[in-house]
């Protein structure tokens, strides 16, 4: 999986973080979103992107249309502390 390349590349995100997901399968197979949803976030805290996938406080994803040997784009941006 690619985002084990990621590790190091990267500063590791230690704060609460929003994640915007589009998954472009690689066929029009049946999936099940939060079984790709739990890979990826395991992935990215093994990887070093994320300290704990607990952090994810804000979510979006969406199954878009197939497209050869699929891809996932993952936008991840902290969420700033509130005041007061």
């Amino acid at each position: 999986m690619a985002v084990s390349r990621l590790g190091g590349l990267f500063e590791k995100f230690s704060g609460v973080v929003a994640l915007s997901i589009d998954c472009y399968p690689p066929d029009r197979r049946r999936r099940d979103i939060d079984n790709i949803l739990k890979c990826l976030l395991d992935s990215l805290v093994n990887a070093g992107v994320l300290e704990d996938d607990s952090l994810v406080k804000r979510l979006h994803m969406e199954m878009q249309e197939p497209i050869p040997e699929g891809l996932v784009h993952v936008h991840i941006a902290p969420i700033p502390e509130r005041c007061g």
